[in-house]
């Protein structure tokens, strides 16, 4: 991804990673990033 591993680490400790580095972990994956809302009743925006 571009950086250390002890940075890499650092920030997933605090979960500072923007939507483009999520992407790129779940595809490094094999995985899809869903970013969402999901309510009580159910809905899921």
């Amino acid at each position: 991804m571009g950086m250390s591993q002890q940075n890499f680490s650092k920030r997933l400790q605090v979960g500072k990673f923007s939507k483009d580095e999520y992407n790129q972990m779940a595809e490094i994956l094999g995985a899809k990033f869903i970013f969402r809302f999901e309510f009580p009743d159910g809905t899921r925006i």
